[in-house]
């Protein structure tokens, strides 16, 4: 019986995956890795809580910003990821926007 290997090319990128030491992190590091080759993306508060997984408490933004996104900047730094960002906050019509402006 010959068996027949196929292998696929994959869809993603040639970024390799650090390990994380949060899920907030790994769960970010793959929210951004198809925007990388982008200048800045933007994305509402509540998307952003949805993608990271986030209890309600941390839907207020401070909350999110002092638990979540510094704490993931630090992390991103730590183990060399590929993306590094920043981010600032824009209101619009009483919705909140993250801007990640990648490095």
């Amino acid at each position: 019986m010959n068996k027949k290997i196929i292998r696929r090319k994959s869809n993603s990128s040639n970024i390799f995956t650090p390990e994380f030491k949060s899920i907030y992190g790994k769960l970010l590091f793959f929210h951004l890795k198809p925007h990388i080759n982008e200048s800045e993306y933007c994305i509402s508060l509540e998307t952003l809580k949805n993608v990271l997984l986030a209890p309600t408490l941390s839907y207020v933004y401070s909350n999110l910003k002092i638990k979540v996104l510094d704490r993931i900047i630090q992390e991103f730094s730590s183990i060399n990821s590929p993306i590094l960002f920043t981010y600032e906050v824009i209101e619009e019509n009483n919705t909140c926007l993250i801007k990640f402006i990648f490095i």
